[in-house]
């Protein structure tokens, strides 16, 4: 390996000085020269001087590694690679080297590779502090987020002030859907390094997925006070205004961001969000184009081109779901928009969330649902393009005017009838049957925000001539002893693990009382009646004001105010729960 890396060298080096007696005299000075080179600046000068000092002394171990050091910084990782590897090779054991070298496969992308050079480095020092956060960024890129966890707290126990370390725990928790250890690892983080404006956005994001909002936004402030044009600052300013229900806010500071770095997909993405939660459809479709690229990206790798053009999708297109649930039923209403587009060859075809397929197979008589093998091997030969099923909506929905108007019953989802029936003969006998959620979403997309106590709801429990059914799919043991305290209800965790199943006892429901969540799109799109407990400042779905939602018709929002607690939205829940039971019932 030397002998190719040398011969590569000497192609790419000036003539060299004459040889002295000792090489590795004049390799040492010509590092020398190579240092001070590099200390005035003189990058280009500094890598003449350390490929010089490697023609006179190819074993020279310090040239290799700082070859490799600067190529690394620059951008240069194939030379950095070789570079590195070229150290091992004279010097086995050099942990700085097997430390640069993973940092090198990180980069690449190679995390399998990356995870075995730091086990290997920590084989030799255990106790490599640095090694042990790399050992967490190679194991957390894999997906395993707890493995990564604990070496991020072996790194800080190594070295407590490890501010780095501290931050990348704090977004394994945060990705682990536990704020509290998140805001905790951030804060420790912001401690060890005040200065740092991404360690503050952090902190922010963590504060937010607690609810801290106020907390949130003096560090997001204290970010940009570090780095006024830091765009993820910037971006999540924008979110925060958005969350305070500051659409003009969040735009103007999504349009910074794109000052500060034009074209970056989470500033467009940011400035989609304060477009669509006004109503600005055209607008915010196009930026909503920018998910695609962004670091939660939805974009799916199929053997297919993806539709790029401005007009609508012709020929044999593969439609994909993307996001969550609850996002796949709200842009299913797209489907039935496009399907009869001249130029469009049908049947069209949707790759979803498995959870889904029965549900869309049943509503969509005109649509082709894959399953795992043929969505597994969709290409060329079976479709012309693929499309993200939200990238639908600026082919159809650029104005309010656009969305269809479906009578309050039924929507565009079908669930089954024969289970609907059986779900209305087991609720018999009782005036009004209502269904109640009280929790939408995880940590990271807001909970705590969108979340209601179950004791909140003893307004409502409290009225007569209602059966109560639980749709909190994820209910735990004290909530629902909280609401049998208050009232008799039905839950059966069986349906609702399944939501082909929950459809048809949602369908067989008078009314469904939600927090935002998969459970309001899914009666929403099944046409049933229901009330959403809106939280101030609700994402873009939900619009910043008003009682409707464009997307279903059959749709109520109870909106909280900026200052308002969720038992002022009950209150009036209540009272118009009461006025919807007394139309409900005979005369």
């Amino acid at each position: 390996m030397l002998k190719n890396l040398l011969r590569s060298l000497l192609r790419r080096t000036a003539p060299a000085a004459p040889q002295p007696a000792h090489p590795e005299e004049g390799s040492a000075a010509l590092r020398a020269e190579a240092e001070r080179a590099r200390a005035r600046g003189d990058i280009g000068a500094a890598e003449s001087a350390w490929r010089s000092a490697l023609v006179r002394d190819p074993r020279d171990a310090e040239s290799w590694m700082r070859l490799g050091t600067l190529c690394y910084r620059a951008g240069r990782l194939a030379e950095a690679h070789q570079y590195f590897r070229a150290v091992l090779e004279i010097a086995p054991g050099d942990t700085d080297a097997l430390n640069e070298l993973g940092l090198v496969e990180l980069a690449f992308g190679n995390r399998t590779d990356a995870r075995s050079t730091f086990e290997l480095l920590l084989d030799r020092d255990p106790e490599h502090a640095a090694a042990w956060n790399n050992l967490g960024l190679a194991l957390a890129g894999q997906g395993q987020l707890q493995e990564a966890e604990r070496a991020f707290r072996r790194a800080l126990a190594l070295d407590p002030g490890h501010a780095v370390a501290a931050a990348n725990l704090g977004l394994a928790c945060r990705d682990l859907n536990r704020p509290e250890a998140a805001r905790d690892a951030y804060a420790r983080a912001v401690e060890a390094d005040p200065a740092s404006a991404g360690i503050r956005v952090g902190l922010a994001l963590a504060l937010q997925d607690l609810g801290e909002l106020d907390a949130a936004w003096q560090e997001v402030e204290a970010a940009l006070a570090l780095a006024p044009a830091d765009a993820s600052a910037l971006c999540a300013a924008s979110a925060l205004r958005l969350r305070f229900g500051d659409a003009q806010g969040a735009r103007d500071f999504a349009g910074r961001a794109l000052e500060a770095a034009p074209g970056d997909a989470e500033a467009l993405l940011a400035r989609a969000h304060a477009l669509l939660a006004e109503g600005h459809y055209r607008e915010g479709w196009r930026d909503y184009e920018a998910r695609l690229h962004s670091r939660a990206s939805p974009r799916r790798d199929y053997a297919l081109p993806h539709w790029q053009a401005d007009e609508a999708p012709a020929g044999r297109v593969l439609v994909y779901g993307e996001q969550g649930l609850g996002e796949q039923i709200m842009f299913a209403s797209l489907l039935e928009d496009i399907a009869g587009r001249p130029g469009l060859t049908l049947p069209l075809a949707l790759d979803c969330a498995p959870r889904l397929r029965q549900l869309f197979r049943r509503s969509f008589a005109g649509l082709r649902v894959l399953d795992d093998e043929a969505a597994r091997h969709a290409g060329t030969r079976d479709f012309d393009h693929c499309i993200a099923i939200g990238s639908l909506a600026r082919y159809t929905r650029n104005s309010e005017a656009d969305f269809p108007r479906h009578p309050p019953h039924p929507g565009y989802l079908r669930a089954d009838a024969h289970a609907v029936a059986e779900w209305r003969a087991r609720l018999s006998g009782t005036p009004l049957r209502v269904g109640i959620a009280w929790r939408g979403g995880l940590p990271s997309t807001g909970q705590a925000l969108r979340s209601v106590g179950p004791e909140l709801f003893a307004p409502v429990l409290a009225l007569p001539g209602i059966r109560w059914v639980g749709l909190q799919h994820d209910a735990r043991r004290e909530e629902l002893a909280s609401l049998s305290a208050l009232a008799p209800v039905l839950h059966d965790a069986g349906t609702l693990a399944d939501i082909d199943r929950s459809a048809a006892l949602v369908a067989a429901l008078d009314l469904v009382i939600v927090p935002c969540s998969t459970m309001a799109h899914l009666a929403g799109a099944l046409g049933v009646p229901v009330w959403v407990l809106t939280p101030h400042g609700a994402a873009w779905r939900y619009r910043l004001a008003g009682e409707t939602m464009p997307w279903y018709p059959s749709a109520r929002l109870f909106r909280q105010g900026r200052d308002e607690g969720w038992q002022e939205v009950i209150a009036r829940l209540a009272s118009a729960l009461e006025a919807f039971g007394t139309a409900a019932r005979p005369a």
